[in-house]
This record gives C-alpha cells, structure tokens and sequence, in this order.
C-alpha cells in the first residue's frame, strides 16, 4: 500500500529585524524578507537643488496644442507637446519646473512649497532653452 501522506513545506522562521526591533522579518530560502505588516521608518531625505520654475495661471486649448501662462509677468505662454500634458497632468496654480540638466516637470503648489525656496532677486531670469517634455 503506498504512503498516503503528503510533505509540507517547511515553514518560513521569524526573526525580529535588527534595524527595527519591532518588525519582524520572515528567514526565506534566499534571506530575510521584512514583512510589511506595519508602517516601517522610512529614510528621510532632503531636497536641496536648485531649479527654475514658474507658477501657472492657466492651461487653454490653442490650435490642437495645450498652451500654458504664468502667473510670474515678462515670461510668454509656451506651447507644451501631448507628451507632457500626458505624463505630468499640469494644472493652473502648480508649477511648471525645469531642473538643471533641463529636464521638464510639474509639481503641485503645496508640494513646491514647503520643498522650495526661492532664491535670488525678483528679476526675470532666462530658462534654458532645453526641450519641454
């Protein structure tokens, strides 16, 4: 008569993570794995770059293009392609910002805020005329 009983895996051992006692980390056949049963601390980081940006006063349809304005006077409403309107959802009172190696993005007004400070005069000063998108 053959053996009816089937194995069962072996069960995973837990063990507390030494950076966080109070999590416990499940000993898998490649290593520990965290369980992410609660929230764990996180790394805190802080922005310090510097980039260009303008806040936006309005976004309008133009000529099947999506043409935004700003709110900061002696800069001219710039045409942006589908790409970023698609990628970056801007929307007026965000901001449209460029970052020095001249890459284009959008960032809500809160979020701008409480990460930048503006530096420098309130003279107009020239964005690169890096591609937008």
């Amino acid at each position: 008569m053959a053996d009816t009983q089937q194995s069962q895996p072996a069960t995973p051992e837990t063990e507390a993570d030494p950076r966080n006692p109070s999590r416990e980390t499940t000993v898998g056949p490649d290593g520990p794995v965290p369980h992410d049963a609660g929230p764990a601390e996180k790394p805190h980081y802080h922005c310090h770059k510097v980039v260009h940006a303008l806040k936006i006063k309005y976004l309008r349809a133009q000529d099947g293009a999506i043409v935004m304005g700003f709110v900061e006077e002696g800069y001219a409403p710039i045409s942006l392609p589908n790409t970023y309107v698609d990628k970056h959802a801007p929307f007026s009172g965000g901001y449209y910002v460029v970052y020095p190696d001249g890459y284009t993005s959008f960032s809500p007004a809160q979020a701008f805020e409480e990460g930048y400070t503006r530096v420098g005069g309130s003279e107009v000063e020239p964005l690169s005329e890096a591609p937008i998108g």
